[in-house]
């Protein structure tokens, strides 16, 4: 019987095999860029939603006097100073569709308040829902403080877009709260953060916000 020897320095590949080698990766290659380069180049270029609060940002902490507020549960009352904390929400990618702020709110316990449901935040132009372009930023409304009017007991403002009366309670007590904020869009995944907001010992001085 006879046996071939395997010998490693015949192995090497002629011109042509190369050739051959190359062109079957070209075409592999060109396969996968037909399957999935549109699908990888929207995933590069897809909208990179951030969301933060600057203390130290007038465009994120700023005060302002209200002519007549109406406080949940009491009354209207004239000339009432608040405290806003605004959240800015950039976007580092291609335009994002419809976006909203949905906030959720427990108590420094951890439980679920009475008489709330998760609810959408309203931006600066008053609406709803908008589109952020690519590096730009745009700011929702998430809290006002009232810092006047002692008398006042419901002293915190959760900025939710529709204030239509359905049982929920927009206006609390001054408090520690958590709070669980969420940008939903039409052509972005759901980004969450979590924020904390703890009073100031003094009623008439705003609290601190914090977002982890």
């Amino acid at each position: 019987m006879y046996y071939h020897h395997f010998d490693p320095a015949n192995t090497e590949l002629t011109i042509s095999d190369k050739i051959q080698v190359a062109m079957t990766l070209v075409t592999f290659c060109a396969v996968l860029v037909a399957l999935f380069g549109e699908r990888f180049w929207k995933w590069l270029e897809r909208p990179k939603i951030k969301i933060d609060f600057d203390e130290y940002s007038e465009r994120c902490f700023r005060w302002a006097d209200v002519p007549l507020c109406n406080i949940q549960d009491e009354e209207q009352i004239d000339n009432v100073r608040k405290y806003y904390f605004r959240l800015k929400i950039t976007n580092n990618g291609n335009v994002a569709r419809k976006l909203r702020v949905r906030v959720d709110i427990k108590d420094k316990n951890g439980k679920e308040v009475e008489r709330f449901e998760p609810s959408t935040l309203q931006w600066i132009n008053k609406k709803e829902e908008t589109d952020i372009l690519n590096e730009e930023s745009e700011y929702v409304n998430f809290l006002s403080q009232v810092v006047n009017h002692p008398e006042i007991n419901n002293r915190l403002t959760i900025e939710i877009f529709d204030k239509s009366p359905r049982g929920i309670a927009w206006d609390r007590k001054l408090d520690k709260y958590e709070y669980f904020i969420t940008v939903f869009g039409y052509n972005i995944k759901p980004v969450s953060v979590h924020a904390k907001f703890v009073p100031n010992r003094n009623m008439l001085s705003p609290g601190k916000l914090s977002l982890i």
